[in-house]
């Protein structure tokens, strides 16, 4: 299989759901060193990773976004107990099926962070974007499983 040739001038653009409780602020994100003054990240902080649904996700690609990053609490330190297993399994699933729809499974990603993560969430962010550039623009409209 040839290899995709990246477009450096192609600048993903990314939805971030930030659960409100992991200790990890819109400030936070916006600052680390990867995504620093990058208007092609955008935030949205959620009360819980595990209270996002599937179909929330499917709009966010859907409406043009590039990728999705889900950041919840570390498991075992979830707010509401077992949200993060709960998001855990909807993104397991989800992304089994997002190619029906005719998106790539590697354009959503879920991460585990916290108030001390920001070296790690960069890391994870220059990852996102680097998989979204190989990837290239999401073209795909949501289409219509049978």
């Amino acid at each position: 299989m040839a290899k995709k040739k990246i477009n450096k001038l192609f600048e993903p653009k990314i939805m971030t759901y930030l659960c409100n409780w992991s200790g990890f602020t819109e400030t936070d994100v916006l600052t680390a060193g990867a995504i620093q003054g990058s208007p092609s990240i955008k935030v949205k902080r959620v009360v819980c990773s595990g209270t996002i649904e599937p179909a929330l996700i499917l709009e966010t690609l859907n409406q043009g976004n590039d990728g999705v990053l889900i950041c919840g609490c570390h498991l075992k330190q979830c707010h509401y107990i077992n949200g993060n297993y709960k998001a855990r399994r909807r993104i397991k699933l989800l992304k089994e099926i997002l190619p029906q729809f005719g998106f790539e499974s590697e354009r959503l990603r879920l991460t585990w962070i916290g108030a001390s993560d920001g070296i790690q969430f960069a890391e994870i962010m220059r990852e996102l974007v680097s998989q979204i550039k190989v990837l290239g623009p999401n073209t795909a409209k949501l289409k219509m499983v049978i």
